[in-house]
């Protein structure tokens, strides 16, 4: 797993280093309701947009993982619980056993 992560940085490095040193032109960047405006690097901007997707998915991923965990932990507690049958009600008619 390791030479693929490492595999996958040799290979994406160059890309993105290209990618920044062709897109240097600048874009501004505005918040329409707010008076906020940012003049960025179009590469700058992509890679910003791009952390913060990554972190937006790593933070949904890792709620629906703790989730996950909190019900397996209740699947696991119920199923080491012993479950005992209700008794039946007072007054109650058993049938005769089948033979």
């Amino acid at each position: 797993m390791r030479l693929l992560g490492w595999l996958l940085i040799i290979v994406l490095a160059p890309l993105a280093i290209a990618f920044a040193v062709a897109n240097r032109g600048t874009v501004s960047i505005s918040f329409d309701p707010f008076p906020l405006a940012l003049d960025l690097p179009l590469y700058l901007a992509v890679f910003a947009a791009l952390a913060l997707g990554m972190m937006i998915g790593g933070v949904a991923s890792r709620i629906a993982l703790w989730r996950k965990r909190a019900r397996d932990k209740a699947t696991v507690q119920a199923a080491e619980t012993p479950h005992r049958a209700d008794p039946p009600p007072a007054g109650a008619v058993l049938p005769p056993p089948v033979v």
